[in-house]
């Protein structure tokens, strides 16, 4: 590997992605692509029931 390609490797190890501004929901929502409803209503179901056992069941301790 020559000198330049070491130096690109270099930097390239240092770049960081950084957006230009804050993030917003839509702008996250824009790259998303949303699930089946039958999948997003089972998964909306499965947290629901975790909190369910959750109220119920003793703190660990």
């Amino acid at each position: 590997m020559n000198n330049d390609n070491q130096a690109l490797g270099v930097a390239a190890h240092r770049l960081a992605v950084a957006h230009p501004g804050p993030v917003s929901i839509e702008d996250l929502l824009r790259h998303v692509d949303p699930a089946p409803d039958e999948e997003t209503e089972l998964f909306v179901a499965a947290i629901y029931a975790d909190r369910r056992t959750a109220a119920v069941a003793p703190p660990p301790g």
